[in-house]
Order: structure tokens, then sequence, then C-alpha cells
């Protein structure tokens, strides 16, 4: 199973794996549901209301749909998201808060191949300007003290008109803004960190700290570890959880930009999985499961002890 994403809404977790999955947070088998004959790829929320997923058509062509759980399944449920006459793509969807109601924002692709950002309220999107007609693929983005976009080898914020990647060389697959910092995770298995001289101000600030060079053995060959997202823990010591595309996930300590790999052998399709997206619930802060959503290796999960570290009680 692929598990593209994963939220909570209320008392229930919801995945987007092809269909919608759930189950109550307290335990329990998964059901699943489809919304209009689509397959869903991408699934975000606002905490109070709204599931946002893409619906991806047979014609390869998706739209954002925005479902209420609390209501049955009709005509009017769910709405359409209008992100625009011209969208052709869903890239993403992703919620941002400590707690509801959560801000979204959606990644979208014309049909003309540019891309841009929407922000989400209810059941409306509204274009964020500044990222109009980006003639670059938007990867991920992340909201905070400023809003961010990776976008191929670019790197651009709302509060700062040029591009502020720290290599041009690099493709950019995650960016988060995390315990004062902005992280960044590229394709050529490097790992940059900012510092910013005046926080509020909604700027990036210079990357002093950058981890090159990682790469990951595998039957004999070394390959570059193609690091994806981010989640972290912020009881301290903080950490930083990244994904690969095949070498599992890092550990980032994120005080000293310390960084160490799932070492877990045991746990071979975790080990060498390939981590797009990871689940952390904010709403049990002292010892959190953390969920790991892999591409074809189902959903992982363990709790993890800010200070100890996992429980080692993995679970698929």
């Amino acid at each position: 199973l692929t598990v593209f994403g994963m939220v909570r809404l209320g008392t229930n977790y919801y995945i987007a794996a092809g269909k919608i999955y759930t189950r109550d947070v307290a335990g329990g088998s998964w059901s699943s549901f489809q919304l209009a004959n689509a397959i869903h790829q991408t699934i975000a929320t606002d905490g109070t209301t709204y599931l946002y997923v893409s619906a991806v058509y047979g014609s390869g062509n998706s739209t954002l749909l925005a479902y209420d759980p609390s209501v049955p399944i009709s005509g009017s449920n769910p709405v359409t998201v209008n992100c625009g006459a011209s969208t052709d793509h869903i890239i993403k969807v992703k919620n941002f808060g400590a707690a509801p109601p959560y801000s979204v924002y959606a990644a979208v692709q014309d049909n003309n191949g540019t891309c841009s950002l929407y922000s989400i309220t209810g059941t409306t999107a509204s274009q964020v300007a500044w990222t109009a007609d980006c003639p670059y693929f938007i990867t991920d983005f992340s909201f905070g003290d400023a809003l961010i976009i990776t976008a191929g080898s670019h790197v651009y914020a709302d509060s700062q008109a040029t591009d502020v990647a720290p290599q041009s060389t690099y493709t950019y697959n995650g960016v988060v803004q995390f315990d004062g910092s902005v992280y960044l995770s590229a394709e050529q298995g490097a790992l940059f960190k900012s510092v910013d001289t005046t926080p509020g101000d909604g700027t990036i600030g210079t990357w002093p700290d950058q981890n090159l060079g990682y790469t990951y053995d595998k039957g004999g060959t070394s390959y570059t570890v193609k690091f994806t997202e981010f989640q972290g823990i912020s009881s301290p010591p903080a950490h930083l959880f990244v994904g690969t595309r095949g070498a599992g996930f890092y550990d980032i300590t994120t005080a000293t930009f310390s960084v160490n790999r799932f070492n877990l052998t045991s746990k071979a399709d975790l080990y060498n999985g390939a981590v797009e997206t990871i689940y952390i619930d904010s709403t049990i802060p002292a010892n959190p499961t953390v969920f790991f959503c892999t591409y074809g290796a189902g959903l992982w999960s363990d709790t993890y002890t800010p200070g100890t570290g996992w429980d080692d009680n993995w679970s698929r």
C-alpha cells in the first residue's frame, strides 16, 4: 500500500492511499471510502470541519475536494474547491499550525505548466499573488514566520523578491520552519539549515549550516540519499525527521544539526523504504506517535519519547 499523506480530524485519523482510509485515534481497524469515484493522493484538514483531498480522474487531471465527514456523502458533500479555471493538477495540499483551526494551502499546476499556491478557507480558494505563474514545479511549501516554496533548484519566500536557495545546483524536495530556523532537503544528499538574524520579519536569513554528500549502501552499491519532507517534535531536545526515497528516514537533532539514519535493519521495509511524508499527532506532545507514509510498504508508526527515543513497538 502506498500512503501519500495523513491527518487527524476530531477523534479520527485519515490517510490518502488511493482511497481514503480512516480509523479511530484510540485504535481499531481501518475502513475505506472514495469520493467522486476518484483516486486520492494528497490530504490535509482545517482541523475543525473539512478534509481536503485531491481527486484524480481517469484523464489524469485532478481537482481539490472539501469533504465534511460528519455529513453523509451526497451531491453537496464533498464540494469542489475552485483553484483557478485552468487548474490541471493538484500537486499537494498541507495544513499548518499547532492547534485548530489550521491554515491550509494547496500547490497546483495549470494546464500551461505553470504553478501557484492557493490559500484555502472553508470551500474557497484564494491565489497567493506572488506565487502566480511560477515557471518551476512546486515541490513543497511551508507556512510560519514566512510563506516559503521550493520549486526545483529554487527557493522563494513571500518577503524576499529573489531566489534564496543556498546552492543553485541542488533540487529541493522539502522545506520546514522549525525551532527558529528554516530547513531544506535536497535530492542530492544534502540538508540545509538557516540562521535568521531578524526573526519575525518574514525572511529566511543565511545558510551557514550545510550537511552535504549523504549516501547509503544497498547490495554493495553506494547511492545518493534523496531526501524528502520533514516533520518535527519540539519537546526538548527538539528533533526533526526527514524522509528519503529508498533509505527510510533520518533523525536530525536541531540544536547541533547532527543527522543519523534510522538503523533498525530488522524493519527492512521501513529501513529501505521510500518515505515521502511523515505525520506527527501534535495533540500528544509528551510522547507522540510518529507515522511514516511509504510508497508501497504501508503506514509505519511508533511512539517517540523526547530524550529517550523510540519505544520500539513498531507497527504497520
